[in-house]
C-alpha cells in the first residue's frame, strides 16, 4: 500500500484505527486515498508520531 507497512482494525463502537509507517510522501497518499474512497468518512482523524517497527514488512488487517 504506497510503499508502507502497518495495520488497520475496525473496532466495536464503528470507528476504524490504523498505524502507518512510511516515508511522509507514502504516507499523505494512503490518507488522500483513504479520503477519497467509495462509503468512506472521516469525521476526526487523529495523529501521532510514535516509534518505528523495525524490520516491519506488509500491510495487515487485525
Amino acid at each position: 500500500m504506497h510503499h508502507c507497512t502497518g495495520w488497520v482494525k475496525n473496532e466495536w463502537d464503528g470507528s476504524v484505527s490504523m498505524e502507518i509507517q512510511g516515508y511522509e510522501d507514502d504516507i499523505n497518499k494512503v490518507i488522500f486515498a483513504i479520503e477519497h474512497g467509495t462509503y468512506i468518512w472521516i469525521e476526526k482523524m487523529q495523529v501521532e508520531s510514535i516509534p518505528v517497527v523495525e524490520y516491519d514488512s506488509g500491510f495487515r488487517t487485525r
